[in-house]
């Protein structure tokens, strides 16, 4: 969960945070192929471990090397 300061940071960049899209595991590997895009497992480290998406990497949804990443990246992430 974002703190407050993170959102007002997300809003001040532009940053529609709030926003969910669902999208099909195809598109993700697509948009991986391509090169611009990042999957984010924030799930607890142990789970990741047993298993996850191809290519993605695990990271806390609040990290902030996650906002420094290039805009037009995509950006799924999963969880739970």
């Amino acid at each position: 969960m974002l703190t407050e300061a993170q959102q007002q940071s997300l809003n001040d960049k532009g940053v529609d945070w709030a926003r969910l899209d669902y999208v099909e595991a195809a598109d993700v590997l697509d948009a991986l192929d391509r090169g611009n895009a990042l999957v984010v497992d924030t799930r607890k480290p142990e789970k990741y471990e047993v298993g996850h998406f191809p290519g993605a990497v695990h990271r806390q949804s609040d990290d902030p090397l996650l906002l420094a990443l290039p805009r037009e990246w995509a950006i799924y992430t999963y969880c739970t």
